[in-house]
């Protein structure tokens, strides 16, 4: 891999669906570069960690996440950890609550966040009485509407 300075970035027309850039860089070394749209994504001073193939391709090396292979992973932060978790119970809670009104039941908001609470203590391992509840209200549901 080397690295450079871009001194002149140049559209070149395009090849195939992509746009073709021709690059300078401040090392002597001269490529092509092929982007989807039509900014070159680097700019003039800017410094490029790169490839070049034989036929002056220039691959840029861009800086990879933690997470790899393109994905994110923040398990560091338990307050995202947190609010994920809150999220997605809250989600479960919405969509259980809506197959119990559809089965001719009636619900209220605070229904559906007590009920997303208790998720929330499950998947954080806390045991709560009002699991046993909610294994009463699934027992009612018409599972025939259900689309798995």
């Amino acid at each position: 891999m080397k690295t450079g300075k871009v001194t002149n970035v140049q559209g070149s027309g395009t090849f195939k669906e992509l746009y073709v850039f021709e690059l300078q860089l401040d090392n002597g070394d001269a490529g092509k570069i092929y982007k989807k749209g039509q900014d070159a994504g680097v700019k003039i001073g800017e410094e490029i960690t790169y490839t070049i193939n034989d036929k002056g391709s220039i691959k840029i090396q861009r800086e990879q996440y933690s997470g790899g292979g393109g994905s994110y992973s923040n398990k560091s932060n338990p307050d995202v950890q947190k609010s994920i978790i809150k999220q997605s119970s809250l989600k479960a809670a919405v969509e259980l609550c809506s197959a119990y009104i559809k089965s001719g039941n009636s619900v209220n908001s605070a229904d559906v966040l007590r009920l997303a609470d208790t998720f929330t203590h499950w998947v954080n391992g806390k045991e709560t009485e009002v699991v046993a509840k909610t294994e009463k209200v699934v027992a009612q549901i018409d599972n025939t509407d259900l689309p798995f």
